[in-house]
């Protein structure tokens, strides 16, 4: 196996800006079955909009300090480990009907 070299680190900050702009821009291409499937109001979907992109701002000024103490490959590989484990974590709890009764 080959050693990891900067360029692979770049790939993997692009693949983690392809990931990030793909999870906030589907939400709006849902609000229409948001609002049917949730009975959400306009005003209450633009809410949870508003707070999601408040939240990363914040999220991404916090960050900048603990990125430049851990260094930025461990702060990539954590972001798609932890991205895979939410993604987990839903489906379990979608698909599996038991694990609801105990939520």
């Amino acid at each position: 196996m080959s050693r990891l070299t900067y360029s692979h680190t770049i790939a993997a900050s692009y693949l983690g800006y392809i990931t990030q702009a793909i999870v906030n821009n589907l939400a709006p291409l849902l609000f229409v079955t948001f609002m049917s499937e949730f009975s959400l109001t306009l005003e209450q979907i633009t809410m949870m909009t508003t707070v999601n992109f408040a939240v990363q701002l914040l999220v991404d000024l916090l960050s900048a300090k603990l990125v430049d103490r851990i260094g930025y490959r461990v702060s990539i590989v954590a972001a798609h480990v932890l991205a895979v484990l939410g993604l987990g974590c839903w489906m379990y709890k979608k698909y599996n009907t038991r694990f609801l009764y105990y939520v």
